[in-house]
């Protein structure tokens, strides 16, 4: 959809503020086609999505917009944006608080792998485009019967899939209570192979990269296990704890928060969104200060 498709979209007063600020736009002599494009498009969209109109308008009363003017509008722009994304992560953080419930709830189960497949990002940041797989439970089936965990021992545990383009997410949450030895590992392990080997089979290439995780309320302590987690990690398994797993959220976001905060530059609305964010992370006894040192259990 081009300027003009979008402009009429909008109420016919709207529509004259906006074309008077593109045209001030365009008459900067030092912005190139593609550069007028790219700005122009930034400020339709800034204006649809209810931003920046104060400033959208004042371009529209000026004769001449200067260079000045324009620096004002783009850092204006940068500050507002990251604001809106800072909200978006608050609500990140939220639900990482909801889980954090849930597992002091002892609520491990089916409320704990829908809230999961609800919020992939919880896992990793970066897993946000992750859906709820339902496609493949014929071949998780036989892949957990191949691995024996079926076994009356492992009954209770819950599996979850989700994909996002050619990656595949296993997630094994295991039944509360349950401490994750040498021998479950073992089996996870296998289970995740027997997994990639049925998708090569029954897919083809569909899926390029399957992870896997393994999630308990506890893992086996001993130096030799740590070792194999370790070892599976660089084959693209991990084993955590749900401590773990919370941490590596939060290091996540809290990395993400930090990129905000600078490009914020001391803007006054960005501070007290931060300050705000950080007090109801330590006020729910999540960590506050330290989270990028993260236990990650792989």
């Amino acid at each position: 959809m081009d300027f003009a498709d979008r402009l009429d979209l909008l109420p016919n007063h709207e529509q004259r503020t906006v074309k008077r600020a593109l045209t001030s736009l365009g008459g900067i002599p030092t912005l190139s086609e593609t550069q007028f494009n790219d700005l122009g498009r930034a400020v339709l969209g800034a204006w649809e999505q209810g931003r920046l109109h104060d400033l959208i308008d004042e371009i529209a009363q000026s004769e001449v917009l200067d260079e000045s003017s324009l620096l004002d509008v783009l850092v204006e722009a940068r500050v507002l944006t990251a604001l809106q994304t800072v909200e978006v992560v608050r609500t990140k953080l939220e639900a990482i608080q909801g889980l954090r419930k849930r597992i002091e709830a002892k609520e491990l189960e089916n409320a704990v792998r829908d809230f999961i497949a609800k919020n992939p990002w919880l896992i990793s940041p970066e897993w946000e485009t992750f859906t709820k797989e339902s496609g493949l439970r014929k071949i998780i089936e036989e892949a957990a019967d191949a691995a024996d965990l079926t076994a009356q021992l492992y009954r209770g545990r819950v599996d979850l899939t989700m994909a996002s383009g050619q990656h595949l997410l296993v997630l094994e949450f295991v039944r509360p209570g349950l401490t994750v030895d040498w021998d479950h590992l073992s089996r996870f392990e296998r289970y995740v192979l027997s997994i990639r080997s049925r998708i090569r089979t029954a897919t083809g290439a569909r899926f390029r990269q399957i992870t896997g995780y393994i999630v308990a309320d506890r893992l086996d302590s001993k130096p030799e296990f740590a070792d194999k987690i370790e070892t599976m990690g660089r084959e693209d398994m991990y084993a955590l704890d749900w401590h773990a797993l919370l941490d590596k959220a939060l290091a996540g976001w809290r990395d993400f928060l930090n990129i905000l905060e600078e490009r914020g530059e001391g803007d006054f609305r960005m501070a007290e969104h931060f300050k705000a964010i950080r007090n109801e992370i330590q006020s729910d006894g999540s960590p506050a200060a330290d989270v990028s040192q993260a236990r990650e259990g792989i």
